[in-house]
C-alpha cells in the first residue's frame, strides 16, 4: 500500500508545512496568531444578555466535539502505520473500511474546517474571522472556494496538501456508501458508484493512490491539532509572557478594541485580564 519511507516523507512534508503556516501568521499578526491558538469564537446567543459580549476566547465546545475523532485517528495511525517489523503495510479490507470512515469524518468535521478557514483568511492578511458559517451540505464548495482557492494565493504548499488528500468524489461516495472493491482482477480498485462522467469526478481509485490520499488527509488533521496544542502550551515561553494583546470587536461589532488576555499554562486556559 504505502512504504514506511513514503509515509515518513509525507509526515515530514505536512509537519513542515503547518509550522511554516503558523510562523507566517505570527509574522503577519500576533493578534491573529494568538486568537487561533485561543480558539476565538463568535456566539451570537450571548447578545440576548444586555451586557455580555458574543466574542469568546477558549471556546471549548469545538474542542470537545472533535476530541474523540482525533483520539481515534491518532490510535489508528499508531496501530496501522507503525510499520513494526515490516517495510510495507499490506492492504486488508477491514483497514480500508476504517480508513474510508476516518476520511469522511475528517472532511465533515466542522471544527477542523473552521480552523482551516481561519488559517486561510489570516494568511491573507485580514483580521481574525470570529464568525464562520459552515454549510451543513455541499461542503466541497466551501473547501474549494473559501479554503483551498484562498490559500493558493498566499500559501500554495498547504493548498497542495489539501488537494493531495481531499476529493469530493471520494468523500461523497464513502459518505453515501456508493463504492465497492474490485479485488478479483488483482488491480485492487475502489469503484466509486456515484460517478456520472463529469470532468472533475473520479470513477475509481487504486488502493495505492487511495492510501496516499488517506495519509495526506489524516496527517493534515493530526499535525494541525498537534501543532495547535504544542504551540499553546509553549506560548508563555515563546513570548516570554503570560499576557497578550489581541484585537476583539466591540459588542456591536463596529469598533475594534485591543484587549489583554492571559494564558495559564498549568490549566491550559486563556482568560480575559
Amino acid at each position: 500500500m504505502i512504504s514506511e519511507k513514503r509515509y515518513i516523507e509525507i509526515y515530514s512534508e505536512i509537519e513542515d508545512c503547518i509550522n511554516v503556516v503558523f510562523n507566517s501568521i505570527k509574522a503577519t499578526s500576533t493578534s491573529n496568531y494568538i486568537l487561533i491558538l485561543a480558539f476565538g469564537e463568535y456566539h451570537g446567543l450571548l447578545l440576548r444578555n444586555p451586557v455580555l459580549s458574543p466574542y469568546l476566547i477558549d471556546y471549548t465546545i469545538d474542542r470537545y466535539k472533535d476530541q474523540n475523532r482525533l483520539k481515534f485517528l491518532t490510535e489508528f495511525l499508531n496501530s496501522y502505520y507503525g510499520f513494526v517489523g515490516s517495510e510495507e503495510n499490506f492492504p486488508d479490507e477491514y483497514r480500508i473500511h476504517l480508513e474510508l470512515m476516518i476520511y469522511t469524518h475528517i472532511w465533515e468535521s466542522k471544527p477542523f474546517l473552521k480552523t482551516l478557514y481561519r488559517i486561510a483568511q489570516t494568511l491573507s492578511g485580514v483580521r481574525y474571522p470570529w464568525a464562520v458559517s459552515l454549510p451543513d451540505t455541499r461542503k466541497h464548495n466551501f473547501i474549494k472556494t473559501d479554503i483551498r482557492e484562498v490559500l493558493e494565493k498566499k500559501d500554495k504548499t498547504l493548498s497542495d496538501v489539501i488537494s493531495k488528500g481531499y476529493h469530493s468524489s471520494l468523500r461523497n461516495a464513502f459518505a453515501h456508501s456508493e463504492y465497492h472493491y474490485d479485488l478479483a482482477s488483482g488491480d485492487n480498485i475502489i469503484h466509486l458508484d456515484n460517478y456520472k462522467r463529469e470532468d472533475w469526478e473520479m470513477e475509481f481509485v487504486k488502493f495505492n493512490d487511495w492510501t496516499e490520499r488517506f495519509v495526506y488527509s489524516a496527517l493534515l488533521s493530526y499535525h494541525l491539532y498537534n501543532s495547535l496544542r504544542t504551540r499553546r502550551i509553549n506560548l508563555s515561553t515563546e513570548f516570554d509572557s503570560t499576557t497578550f494583546k489581541v484585537e476583539i470587536p466591540s459588542r456591536n461589532g463596529i469598533k475594534i478594541n485591543t484587549v489583554p488576555i492571559g494564558y495559564n499554562e498549568t490549566t491550559d486556559e486563556f482568560y480575559f485580564v
